[in-house]
């Protein structure tokens, strides 16, 4: 019997927390917090039902935590994980500059997930 996984907006649960996760790293990874990628999480976050007020304190938060994980996050599918990596791409490039960090970030992202980098 295959195991039942809940989902909302097309990811499962466990997922949406990484892509979430994931995309508050790239925001730190240039060591920026640029305001247009925070309106940009912010959108995907609430859009999948996360709340406003716990993202907003989150992206707060993340840039001087030490316990916030830095490594990219694993996705149950090649699928999600692409989909992450088109996102997180953009979200990078949000400010017109794709800096060294946020490219070795994805790179990374996109070898843990057993995918070709973006270019």
């Amino acid at each position: 019997m295959k195991e039942s996984v809940l989902e909302i907006g097309g990811l499962d649960l466990q997922d949406q927390g990484l892509y979430l996760q994931g995309l508050l790293q790239v925001m730190i990874s240039d060591d920026t917090l640029d305001p247009r990628q925070r309106q940009r999480i912010m959108q995907f976050a609430t859009d999948r039902g996360f709340e406003k007020t716990y993202v907003e304190n989150t992206m707060d938060s993340v840039m001087g935590n030490r316990f916030f994980p830095r490594t990219p996050p694993v996705f149950n599918s090649k699928e999600t994980a692409r989909s992450f990596l088109t996102e997180a791409y953009a979200l990078a490039l949000v400010d017109g500059i794709l800096h060294p960090r946020e490219k070795q970030w994805l790179e990374n992202a996109a070898r843990l997930n057993g995918l070709e980098p973006l270019e």
